[in-house]
């Protein structure tokens, strides 16, 4: 009393197209959500990396500024000047200031790299802001990569130059992800990042 059940009907040709059909949508859905949500890891994480490196470009002018307390700050054509005062020599009620430890501290940006230079009696040190992984732009949209001092009322015009004892220091980047060193395949659009601290 066995029966077998055979039966030679198969499926057919509308059947095998919508499977295919839907199968198809389905998976192309599935490749473009992967793609996209990858897409915007990658472009979250340069956005990232980039404005990692313009806190690391701040810090270090803010560390420069800092460590050498300067008198007064002048503006340059390409950027700015700390003139940090000499010792104070302390004799009984008499202060007076001294030449030694005078120095003048330029920090400016030229040819895609923020450049600080210091010059004292015992020669000159430069330091260049290098960021592997970045490309700062000279200008984008009327925004340009420099750094600046804000109008202040403690400030005296000398020329076309100001120098001011306290105020507001200004640093403008335009910072572009460097493609070759990150190996993706993403641009991103240039940022504009800006900050201010005072003095």
């Amino acid at each position: 009393m066995k029966q077998i059940l055979s039966s030679n009907r198969g499926f057919t040709l509308i059947e095998v197209l919508l499977t295919v059909i839907i199968g198809t949508i389905v998976s192309s859905m599935i490749y473009l959500l992967f793609t996209t949500g990858l897409n915007l890891y990658q472009k979250i994480q340069i956005e990232g990396q980039l404005r990692d490196e313009a806190d690391y470009i701040a810090t270090m002018i803010l560390n420069e500024m800092y460590s050498n307390s300067p008198e007064s700050i002048e503006t340059t054509v390409d950027g700015i000047k700390l003139n940090r005062a000499g010792t104070k020599k302390v004799d009984s009620y008499l202060i007076e200031d001294t030449d030694e430890d005078k120095a003048e501290i330029d920090i400016y940006f030229k040819n895609g790299q923020f450049t600080i230079n210091t010059n004292k009696d015992s020669g000159s040190e430069t330091t260049v802001l290098d960021i592997p992984s970045a490309t700062l732009l000279e200008e984008l949209d009327g925004k340009k990569t420099a750094i600046s001092l804000a109008p202040s009322s403690a400030c005296t015009n000398k020329g076309t130059q100001r120098e001011c004892t306290h105020g507001t220091l200004n640093v403008t980047m335009v910072i572009e992800n460097n493609p070759r060193i990150q190996g993706s395949l993403i641009k991103t659009e240039p940022l504009v990042l800006e900050s201010s601290f005072g003095f």
